[in-house]
């Protein structure tokens, strides 16, 4: 019995290091992080991609620069999903990037307004924009304002987020906003319509799955699952659904 108890004391410690030490990948899946306005086609494919495996994908979305930024704090972030001029600048070393689609631009209108051609932007005065500097699609409307040598007939309110133009066109605070195809396919009759911008009006926008090196040795389940998102991510299946997001 004395064996028996010193045994057992023993082993406590060790068994409980082992659970302080799993990586939470292991117990809880991968974890995704995605720029919001690619919610929509990225849970479409996560789901698909669980239902085929059988493997759990944890997601959260929101501002991209801070994923990001969170990711490369605490490096548990197993993909990111953003425009690749972002990722170039995030710092982060990536094992592997791949391609999802091209981002595409638009001009929306809110509901009870009704735009037949993007020159008529000149005759509107309530018209948002995301920053430049904090948002691809700002920097993409801000470009095709001046390749085609428009302005609103008031100059464009410039907020911090995608999401906020989403916000302010909904609600009718604004009668136009900048925002791309993928949002304004999900809103539907939320708003009054869109207009692409002209693909040569502005710099390309590349959306990629970009996955992290780890900084720890992932476990061999880890990486196989890696690889085998990488692979459904890849498929021609995942881009057909991509495309009908808009991508």
């Amino acid at each position: 019995m004395g064996f028996l108890l010193q045994w057992r004391q023993n082993l406590l410690p060790a068994l409980c290091l082992c659970l302080v030490l799993t990586p939470v990948a292991r117990a809880d899946g991968l974890l995704l992080g995605a720029a919001a306005g690619y919610k929509k086609p990225m849970e479409a494919v996560c789901t698909e991609f669980e239902r085929e495996s059988g493997l759990k994908l944890r997601r959260f979305y929101g501002n991209i620069s801070q994923i990001v930024a969170q990711s490369a704090r605490d490096g548990r972030v197993d993909v990111l999903v953003g425009d690749r001029a972002f990722l170039d600048k995030s710092g982060i070393a990536f094992s592997r990037r791949i391609t999802l689609g091209q981002g595409r631009a638009v001009l929306a209108w809110r509901r009870g307004l009704h735009l037949q051609k993007l020159d008529q932007l000149a005759t509107l005065r309530k018209v948002a924009m995301p920053d430049p500097k904090q948002a691809i699609y700002g920097r993409a409307a801000e470009e095709f304002l001046a390749h085609a040598a428009l302005a609103p007939a008031a100059p464009p309110k410039v907020v911090g987020s995608m999401s906020q133009v989403v916000a302010y066109l909904v609600s009718g605070e604004v009668d136009a906003g900048f925002i791309n195809l993928t949002e304004a396919l999900a809103l539907g009759d939320a708003i009054g319509g869109y207009l692409e911008l002209p693909g040569e009006s502005h710099t390309p926008i590349l959306i990629e799955a970009a996955f992290p090196v780890r900084e720890d040795a992932p476990d061999a389940r880890n990486a196989a699952w890696v690889e085998r998102f990488a692979r459904h991510l890849a498929a021609s299946g995942t881009r057909s659904v991509l495309h009908g997001f808009g991508l």
